[in-house]
Parts: structure tokens; sequence; C-alpha cells
């Protein structure tokens, strides 16, 4: 995850070696030296960075500023060397080699579980490079303008002005972007909401202005460092409404790029139907496969979503009083209407050169087929999401209902809880009694009603938005069940409940394939890799090199054991391999412990970081893919039942007239496609039939 961050602060004299060792984590801030994680330092010759902002403390005019303070985030997802490279892209854009800096990047915990606090500082000395070469104190004396190589360095006034601070947030959203545009990641922005929303509607982006309507992301430096466990009643109201606004703008941003793929769609559909002709003579084209019906299939797509639309907006009529708001409903009725019937003439024209093919009985069977098909699958994924939706609506409205009760429980840390779970009767209506008290005057009773407001306004906003898509789903599951009449219904749904059960085999077996790969990697031996990363693999070769030498050497030791005790001769010729293979081992072990000798601690702790950040990012990611296979898994599973339902209700119906279902009595389970067949004489009664049915249409895998 990336967040945008870069403000500037100035360092006056007496604070520059001082924030220094507070970066860097020396002397009183040794705490902090875990945290450093990188560091680099553009420095004068033979001059330390240390004794670099000692000078500067010590020579600079007394009200001078020492250094000019970059504080930049990073993203918290990338590994430690893309941070670095990222770092080091910037500060070689905007530094160069113009100024003296140091920059450290500081690795931590945050807040927020599961997430790091990576960032970075940039400590710059104002002072230009001007290529003069001066010790250390004239380098920071007063500036010389008649004889430039008699005086200081020149301080650059582009640090004053209000216009650098722009660029550099500017440059920065560029460069972080050009990186998370690599991965796929969201972009960032340098600009404020109201900058942004501004920039939209003058673009006429309405999509992108909704989407930018939301509270800024806001939290108190100090409210997030601090730990969770000493918060006070502000600092969990703070800290809730910052996660509040971070869920808004998610949803925000979920919403607006849905809305994003549907326009570009709608525009690929467009592009489809500029040229007819092509259209036509494509769809004479019997030789193409699938290739005949695209267009068709893309022109009832079409049909289908203005008919959701017009039932939707049919239905929110009936709730509104506004005679504003309707004329605008109807208005926009009148012209889905006119698009439906310009979307029918180009259907009915589509059929009409259909026919005019040699193979139009066939492909319009085709056709038919594919229709219910497709129409079958949306309509269980409707069942599917409405079910979800109802849910996650009475869920969100029991928590509406309870955000007297939850607001409490928040503000007292769960004291609230622990009345109601360990209390009873009469005691524990007074403790509850006690505590409502403490929430009904002054700023304890300000911070109740503005933590249950935000609660609240959260709720609402989840309820209404699953009831609008709740509706939309309801509205396009009637339409789509009063479309499943195909004379080979029964047919087809066994067809898709093969085609699902072979997608449940697929999943089942990417879900095992990611679990073997979890496994791999915590087997992985961090020690063994980073050896023959430095080594350039010579650590594996010597080492497979040794174990290979000692097996050799056990089984030429049985070999001796059984030598006839006078055969001197093979005796002599064992042991002298047996000596060969351990001084092989001997000179092995040596060149073992150099390998490690050329080792510094420091690059070992630095390399088996990166590799553990590696290890433990692959593992998520393998992880968050099986959570995703599960849920999938579950839908495609809730989609067989309903198949099965339906294939057994469609079936019953018709048990008088049904021919087509037994063929042999003890070769029924052989094959799902051989479920139904035709021409078959049945003589049981409906109710043995009907039991027959039940037990053969078990198709659990």
């Amino acid at each position: 995850m990336a967040i945008f961050h870069l403000s500037f602060s100035n360092g006056k004299v007496g604070k520059g070696l001082a924030h220094f060792k507070y970066i860097m984590g020396e002397d009183r801030y040794s705490y902090k030296e875990n945290e450093v994680i990188y560091e680099k330092h553009n420095m004068p010759p033979h001059v330390s960075a240390k004794d670099f902002w000692q000078s500067a403390d010590a020579y600079e005019r007394a009200n001078g500023r020492v250094y000019k303070e970059i504080r930049i985030a990073l993203p918290n997802g990338f590994s430690k060397k893309e941070n670095q490279d990222l770092l080091n892209k910037f500060l070689e854009k905007e530094l160069g080699n113009d100024f003296y800096y140091s920059a450290v990047i500081h690795d931590k915990d945050s807040s927020e579980d599961e997430i790091r606090n990576v960032h970075a500082h940039i400590m710059v000395c104002p002072r230009k490079i001007d290529g003069i070469e001066r010790d250390i104190k004239q380098f920071f004396s007063r500036y010389n303008s008649k004889n430039i190589e008699e005086g200081g360095a020149l301080k650059d006034p582009y640090w004053n002005k209000k216009e650098t601070l722009t660029h550099f947030r500017e440059s920065w959203e560029e460069t972080l972007n050009s990186a998370l545009e690599k991965k796929n990641w969201r972009k960032v922005s340098c600009k404020s909401l109201q900058q942004q929303r501004k920039e939209a509607l003058e673009k006429q982006d309405l999509d992108l202005v909704d989407c930018l309507n939301r509270e800024p992301i806001q939290i108190s430096n100090y409210t997030l460092k601090k730990d969770k466990k000493y918060y006070n009643e502000l600092d969990i109201a703070d800290w809730d409404n910052y996660m509040h606004n971070k869920k808004v703008r998610d949803l925000k941003e979920e919403l607006y790029n849905l809305l994003q793929k549907k326009k570009e769609q709608e525009i690929e559909r467009s592009n489809i139907f500029k040229n007819l002709k092509d259209i036509n003579s494509a769809i004479r084209d019997f030789n193409k496969s699938d290739e005949e019906f695209k267009d068709i299939y893309s022109i009832q797509e079409d049909i289908l979503m203005l008919e959701v639309e017009k039932k939707h907006i049919e239905q929110t009529i009936n709730k509104t009083d506004e005679i504003k708001d309707l004329q605008k409903l109807e208005a926009k009725i009148l012209s889905i209407n006119l698009l439906l019937k310009n979307k029918n003439d180009l259907l009915n024209k589509e059929l009409e050169e259909l026919k005019a093919g040699d193979l139009f009985e066939k492909k319009y069977k085709e056709l038919n087929k594919k229709n219910f098909q497709n129409d079958y699958k949306r309509f269980l994924e409707t069942q599917s999401e409405i079910s979800k939706l109802e849910k996650g609506i009475e869920e969100n409205k029991t928590k509406l209902e309870n955000s007297k009760k939850i607001t409490l429980n928040i503000l007292t840390k769960g004291e609230y809880s622990k009345i109601l779970r360990e209390y009873k009767n009469e005691e524990q209506a007074e403790m509850l009694l006690k505590l409502e008290k403490r929430f009904s005057k002054g700023n304890n009773k300000n911070l109740y009603i503005k933590t249950k407001y935000n609660l609240e306004k959260k709720y609402k906003e989840l309820i209404n938005a699953k009831t609008m898509e709740l509706e939309k789903k309801r509205v396009l599951n009637n339409i789509l069940e009063g479309k499943l009449d195909f004379k080979d219904k029964n047919n087809l749904i066994i067809e898709t409940i093969n085609s699902l059960q072979k997608d449940i085999a697929n999943i089942n077996n990417q879900i095992e394939k990611r679990e073997l790969q979890i496994k791999s990697l915590e087997k992985v031996n961090i020690q063994v890799k980073i050896y023959d990363e430095i080594s350039k693999g010579e650590f594996s070769k010597v080492t497979k090199q040794f174990e290979a030498n000692e097996k050799e050497i056990d089984k030429l030791n049985e070999q001796l054991k059984n030598v006839n005790t006078f055969n001197f001769s093979l005796k002599n010729k064992i042991k002298a391999e047996i000596e060969k293979l351990e001084k092989e081992n001997s000179n092995i072990a040596i060149k073992y412990e150099e390998i490690k000798k050329s080792i510094t601690n420091e690059k070992f702790n630095s390399l088996k970081e990166e590799y553990l950040h590696k290890i433990e990012n692959g593992i998520k990611t393998y992880r968050k893919e099986i959570n995703n296979l599960k849920d999938k898994r579950q839908h495609i599973n809730y989609a067989l039942r309903k198949s099965k339902d339906l294939l057994f209700k469609t079936s019953k119906s018709n048990i008088p007239s049904i021919k087509n279902f037994i063929e042999n009595h003890n070769r029924y389970k052989a094959n799902l496609g051989e479920v139904l067949r035709t021409n078959i004489n049945i003589r049981w009664s409906e109710d043995e039939l009907e039991k027959q049915m039940r037990k053969e249409m078990d198709f659990s895998i």
C-alpha cells in the first residue's frame, strides 16, 4: 500500500548534530537503531557526515538555518531494495551533486496491524556546492559576492521559495507513481481533495467528483505513534474517524473503478456496431467457431442491462414524492425506451441476416442454447449475490440499532461489554448507569455524540449502498428467471453441473498447489541461500560434495569389514580410497570455513532480513490467493446446489412423461452425460421413480 506524504521543516543552529543523531539512532536515540535500514550521505571529501553537521552547528551564523529536512512516506509493500532504489532515484533527480545531504530510511511498526511505517528523512544543507575548495569552517562562513573564493558557499534562495515545496511534492508524486504503475498499484496524488475535485469538474468527470467528495484521511502524528493500549477517549475517537475515512475512500474508489470499467465496456460495444456491413458479413461466415453470434450476444446483453435499469427506475418512481425528481426519472425512462427500441431493431436485423445463411436452423439452435447457458449462469450468480447482500444489510442494521452500546464499548475500551458479560441483574444495571453518566456531561458528552454520529453515519452509508445494489440484483434476477425456458433445459443443466464440478476440482488443485508452495517457503534454509548468493553457488556445491564423500566413506568402511583378513591388496586399496576422501573432506571443511569468514555479520543480517521479507510476502500472497479461491469455491458450490435443486424440480414435475431418465438399473451412475436418455419405457410408479431419481441425481464428488 502507498500513501502520499512529503513535507519540509527547517533546522536552526544547534539542532543539526542532534537531529542527525536522531535519524541515525545514535547516542541518546540508540533505541531507534534497529529502525534504520538504509543510509546515504553526500559529503565533502574526507569529512564524515557527523563531523559535517557538527561543524554546521559550530560555524553557521547564530540566527541561520543549518538544514532543510524533507520527510517522505515510502510504500510499506515494497522490499528494502525497492525502497532504496526509489529514494536514490529521487535524490539523484532533485539534489544530484549540487548539495550536501544525509538521507536515512526508517522502518518501524505502525498503529495498523500488518502495516509497516516506512519513511525517509533527508537533511539537506542549503548552501550550494560551487566547485571551489574550502575547508569546513570556511564553507559555513558568510558568502562574499565580490571575492567568492574568500567567502563561504552561497545559501541557495531556492529553498526559501513557496514554489519549492510544490515542486518537490509534484516531483515525488511522479517518481512514486512511476514505481507504483509497474506493480499495478493504486496511484497517489500530491494535491488536496478540493483541488482534485475542481480539476475533475473542469474535465466534467462527475464520477470522479463523486469519488473525491469525502473527508480527508487525517490523524495526529501523536496518536499514530502512540501504542493503542495507552489510548484515551480522544485518541480512540481520532483513530476511529481515521479508519472510517479510509474505508469511505476505499469504497468510493472501488465504485469509481467499477464505473470506469463499465464505461470502457460501453465504448468497446459501441465500437463493435460502427460498421454494420462488417458485422453482417462476420455473421454469415459460419466457419469461424463462436464468432457468428458474438454481436447478437452483445446486443442481447445491452438490452438486458437496459431492462434492469428501466425496471429499477420504475421502482424508484413509486417511492419518490418530489416532482423535480419524478420528471428526471420519467425523462430517463423515455431515453431508455428509445435505446431499447434501437437495440431491438438492431437485434431483429441481425437475426434476419442470420436467416439468409444455409445453416440457419443449426446456428439458431446454437444461439438459443448459448442464451440459456448465459442466462442460467447469471441467474445463479445473482441469487448468490442477493443472499450475501441481504446478510450484509441485516448485519449493518443490527450494528445501527446497537450504536449506543458499540459507542460506549469503544469509549470505555471494552468495559461496557465486560459489565454485560460478568455482572447480572441490579448490580449490572447500577454499573451501566454509572458508566453512561460518565458520558452525559462536558467533553465526554461531546466525544460520545461525535463517535456515535460517525458510527451511525458509516452504517447508514453501508446500508444505503448495499440496498441500492440489492434492488438492482433483484430486478436482474426476476428478468433472468423469466427467461429460463428452453426445451432442452434438463440436458443443459446437467452440462452446467458437470462444468461446475470440474471448476471445483480445478480450484481444489490450485489450493493444494498454493499450500505446497507455502510449505516449500516455510522450509527454505535462509543461511544456505545467503551463503550461496555471496559465494555464487560454491557453498552448496562444497556442502553436497562433503555429504557425498561422507556416504562413500561409510560405504567403504562397510566393505572393509567384509574383506578377507589376508586380502591385504584389497584392504590397502579401500584404505587408500578412504584416506583420499577424508583428505578431500578436510580441504572442503577449510573452504567451508573460508566462505563463512568472508561474510560479515552486517552483510549476513542485511541479506537475512531481505530473504525473510521476501518469504513473508510470498506466504501472505499465497494465503490471500487461497482465501480468494475458497470464496470462489463456496460461490460455485452454491450454484451447484441450486442447479441440482432445479434439475430435480423440473424432472419431478414431468414424471408421467419422462422417457429419458433411466437406461440401466445397475449402470446409472457411470457418466453424468448419460443421465438423460430418450425412448426408454418407464413402468415404475411415480413414487418409486422419484426415489430413484433422488438417489441417482447425487452428483457429489
